[in-house]
């Protein structure tokens, strides 16, 4: 296979996981669990997945929009 396709379903894959990141909260109750945490913890949990879901996006786009510049 060519390395442009395999960088191109790298970013469709990790778009994916996205969009996985977005059905997960509610199937695993993050709301419920954080509830017996303290405030702050719940804060840096939340922080923490957009931040996360927010690269893992980044790199998605780039290995869709730019797969010949990272080749």
């Amino acid at each position: 296979m060519d390395s442009l396709t395999l960088l191109y379903a790298a970013g469709v894959l990790q778009l994916v996981v996205v969009a996985a990141n977005f059905v997960i909260p509610a199937r695993l109750d993050f709301e419920g669990n954080l509830a017996k945490t303290a405030p702050i913890v719940r804060q840096i949990f939340r922080v923490h997945h957009v931040y996360i879901v927010g690269i893992v996006a980044f790199f998605a786009a780039l290995c869709i929009l730019f797969p010949g510049d990272l080749a």
